[in-house]
């Protein structure tokens, strides 16, 4: 393997791992505002 070769394949993880971490983000932030959403609900539900 050659530095260019390397530098490739730094480059194709470095991408790989940046979109992997958006993912990753956006179903941590689906999962979060669900959670909110149901406790909203329960609490309403208590004071009601």
């Amino acid at each position: 393997m050659d530095l260019g070769t390397i530098a490739n394949v730094a480059e194709i993880l470095g991408a790989t791992s940046i979109v992997g971490g958006v993912a990753f983000a956006i179903v941590q932030v689906r999962h979060y505002r669900a959670m909110q959403r149901d406790a909203i609900a329960t609490n309403l539900m208590r004071h009601a």
